[in-house]
């Protein structure tokens, strides 16, 4: 590689548009002086490191919060509880922000059916509870999946999901992922290092589930 190419490197290269104004935003040269985070650095010192969205319960205030840039693995054994974890911390997010569920696992009426009971205490549907019920998922975004679905698919839901505003992902689960293997560690570091720039990137949070291979004696 010649010295051009490798400084090429470090130059953000690909064209980007302004949503609004449809400009070319020029590169972004990788390399920089503190000073250049100042801005950055200050939001830091004013609480930034503590800026996002709690979980349901009060207890967790002080030691969790859904920070923008990163992600949370939702791990456990199957059945363990990890996606009715997850749809009761749904209910809670959506009276603050928008949020995606990607639940490869569960139809999209299933998952309602879920939601429902969390949020009335009864799985027992009453159909003029409906509409409120409906109403009240307003910042809600459910991914249908088709017969299989893959990274790219995930990486696309992301970027549309951002375009609309979405703050919070849920992606339930990585093993259903059409390339992602069980057997293939490569494979599982690949998928989590791409979600993992995604949340850097576009300043989301995203709760990946991950469910605990069972030992011999389980």
């Amino acid at each position: 590689m010649r010295a051009g190419e490798m400084i090429d490197q470090l130059i953000v290269t690909a064209d980007q548009v302004h949503e609004e104004t449809g400009d070319i935003i020029p590169g972004e040269f990788r390399i920089k002086n503190p000073t250049a985070f100042a801005d950055q650095f200050k939001e830091h010192a004013k609480g930034g490191h503590t800026k996002g969205y709690p979980l349901a319960w009060a207890k967790t205030e002080e030691s969790f919060v859904c920070r923008p840039g990163e992600v949370t693995i939702v791990h456990g054994l199957s059945s363990s509880g990890k996606t009715a974890w997850l749809s009761h911390n749904t209910l809670y997010w959506l009276q603050m922000c928008k949020v995606m569920v990607a639940s490869l696992e569960m139809m999209p009426v299933l998952q309602l059916q879920r939601l429902y009971a969390q949020k009335y205490g009864s799985p027992d549907i009453v159909e003029s509870n409906i509409p409120e019920f409906l109403n009240s998922l307003d910042n809600l975004y459910i991914y249908d999946q088709g017969a299989s679905t893959s990274l790219f698919d995930m990486m696309a839901m992301i970027h549309w999901g951002v375009l609309q505003g979405v703050e919070i992902f849920v992606i339930d689960s990585l093993m259903k992922l059409s390339n992602v293997s069980e057997e293939s560690m490569e494979s599982q570091k690949n998928a989590m290092s791409v979600l993992a720039d995604l949340a850097i990137e576009y300043k989301i949070h995203i709760f990946i589930v991950c469910h605990s291979r069972k030992l011999m004696n389980d």
